[in-house]
């Protein structure tokens, strides 16, 4: 065994960054920027409903000659439009893009990491070539890595949003065990979806 990759969301960190963290923090810019009045938690049922306005989006599927990484952008903004429509604004493109950075730092600065992970990658560091390999646009990637001092332990960071394929598809395996110079018998997958962390690796 020379290679071992892991999966980020609920394999090294909790979804829960999602919420409350970043949604309250777009909920505060929301207020902010709208002059609204009310505890940011008051809103949080009208995030679920911008949410659920997201998600018929993303069953909606790409345009024509759209990235992963441009869909899923396309679609966060999208769902926080709808929030600032919901919350009683008028949503603007400036605005828009102000509370979906709001999101992004409160996803890349929340205390999500899982307490024995660190103690876990130092451990296999030394041992083995480690990789990260995560389906997401590149934001919710990078910034909890950087915030949290994990990039140090991985010699590949693979996403899907920058690499147009995403898990389970083969290509995006293959192509994490080109960049950590190993083969599929030589390498192993942690993640917490046995669709695309398990059987994709297959």
């Amino acid at each position: 065994m020379k290679a071992i990759f892991f999966d980020l969301g609920d394999t090294l960190i909790s979804s829960r960054i999602f919420e409350p963290e970043g949604e309250l923090r777009a909920i505060r810019k929301v207020l902010k920027l709208y002059g609204l009045d009310g505890p940011p938690s008051k809103y949080l049922p009208l995030a679920k409903e911008a949410d659920a306005f997201a998600n018929g989006l993303m069953e909606g599927g790409r345009l024509p000659g759209e990235t992963l990484q441009e869909f899923g952008v396309r679609v966060i903004k999208a769902k926080y439009a709808k929030l600032i429509e919901l919350m009683g604004g008028e949503p603007s493109p400036e605005g828009v893009e102000q509370v979906f950075r709001a999101h992004l730092e409160g996803i890349a600065t929340a205390r999500s990491l899982f307490p024995e992970v660190e103690e876990v990658l130092s451990a296999l560091k030394g041992r083995y070539r480690l990789g990260l390999l995560s389906n997401n646009i590149v934001e919710y990637v990078k910034g909890p890595l950087e915030h949290l001092g994990l990039r140090r332990f991985f010699h590949v960071v693979v996403i899907s949003g920058e690499e147009n394929v995403r898990k389970p598809e083969p290509e995006i395996f293959l192509r994490a065990l080109r960049r950590i110079e190993a083969s599929p018998r030589e390498a192993m997958m942690v993640g917490d979806s046995l669709v695309e962390d398990i059987q994709g690796w297959g």
